[in-house]
């Protein structure tokens, strides 16, 4: 399976356009040189629209690795809290309901609008714990 992700991966990468040097610094990211198994499948064989998609699902594998990365960092300042020997209730109470979760985002991702009048901060939170948990879109 890694080998054929790794194949994805590099598919993407050389299907993107040549605009997107971001995105394809996120790939090479991805891709790890040191692996004994490989494959090599024809861009054909990830679908005749391999072009058309390659921006759209480099994207989705980079916010689903934002989303995996703010986990992790939450998850790490929940256990160090957690071990301090003046961690309060209420604090480790927040961390166990996400309810902090917001603050390990920098701020430069709060501008904008929101998405409708009726959608609060608890909202952002409980689609980037779905989309954890359950995978891009399935939230």
């Amino acid at each position: 399976m890694k080998a054929f992700a790794q194949d994805f991966v590099r598919t993407l990468f050389m299907n993107l356009q040549t605009e997107k040097n971001e995105l394809k610094i996120f790939l090479l990211s991805l891709l790890s040189p040191n692996d004994e198994i490989f494959v090599k499948c024809l861009a054909k064989d990830w679908g005749e629209s391999i072009q058309a998609r390659a921006t759209p699902w480099a994207k989705r594998l980079q916010l689903l690795q934002r989303v995996q990365s703010l986990i992790n960092v939450y998850k790490k300042a929940k256990a160090d809290y957690e071990a301090r020997l003046d961690a309060l209730p209420q604090i480790i109470d927040q961390f166990k309901t996400y309810d902090n979760l917001l603050n390990f985002l920098p701020p430069a991702v709060f501008y904008g609008q929101r998405p409708s009048v009726w959608w609060t901060p608890r909202h952002d939170i409980d689609l980037i714990i779905g989309t954890h948990r359950y995978g891009y879109a399935n939230y």
